[in-house]
């Protein structure tokens, strides 16, 4: 089982314990070269403003208030995608240090 949620979850998360936020997708690079392991919108407003988004890493999430529709083939992409993430985030740490 994934430690990733699908698309369409909704989450609280550490950085503002008031407001909710839906999962949009994943491994997002923000203009400080970091990747994270989500993009979310703000819940139930979305998208209102040109990439307006917040990313975030899966340690952030404080509450899962709705898991989000995940049928068997979005499911089998979860269960490969931690192995995926770790080895794309140890590429980019390896190309750091070198």
């Amino acid at each position: 089982m994934s430690t990733y949620h699908p698309i369409g979850t909704i989450v609280k998360l550490t950085i503002d314990k008031d407001m909710l936020f839906m999962i949009a997708g994943y491994l997002t690079r923000q203009g400080d070269g970091k990747t994270y392991d989500y993009f979310a919108v703000p819940f139930p407003f979305g998208l209102m403003k040109d990439n307006q988004y917040i990313s975030f890493n899966h340690d952030r999430i404080t509450d899962v208030i709705h898991m989000g529709y995940c049928d068997e083939e979005g499911q089998a992409v979860l269960d490969g995608f931690d192995q995926f993430v770790e080895n794309l985030k140890n590429a980019a740490t390896d190309k750091e240090n070198t």
